[in-house]
């Protein structure tokens, strides 16, 4: 679970898990200053990190010659019926063509990407303050 509060700054939010902690904002022409991400750049920024960590596990446990990979993600919101998804991956490395598809296959897998492709529900709800909630 993350828990996101309010800054001192007009828009400025901080989200943390616990032992993490990032910043959101939003840009001074819509109010804000710029202090930290998107929030719907931690969305892409979730997948890219997932894929990223997914492919280094993998290559590593196959003791594949990879020692880098950057991944780009970009979504196209513009469609009212779709999110347009492109991950642009770099794999650094001496691989071979087998590998590297093999690698660009077990990107799909990961889990913020198995996540995204589920149906969503949402259950929205007001939270007592968490000094009135009992033990």
């Amino acid at each position: 679970m993350v828990v996101c509060r309010g800054g001192e700054q007009a828009f400025c939010s901080f989200v943390s898990d616990g032992r993490h902690e990032i910043a959101c904002d939003i840009p001074p022409e819509k109010g804000g200053k710029d202090a930290g991400f998107l929030p719907i750049d931690l969305l892409e920024a979730g997948l890219a990190a997932c894929i990223n960590i997914t492919l280094r596990a993998y290559a590593e446990s196959r003791k594949m010659k990879l020692s880098d990979v950057v991944v780009r993600v970009s979504m196209d919101k513009e469609d009212p019926e779709q999110v347009f998804v492109k991950e642009q991956i770099e794999l650094i490395g001496d691989l071979t063509e087998k590998e590297r598809k093999t690698l660009l296959h077990v990107a799909s897998q990961c889990l913020v990407t198995k996540t995204l492709l589920k149906k969503f529900t949402f259950d929205i709800e007001e939270a007592l303050p968490a000094s009135t909630m009992k033990a």
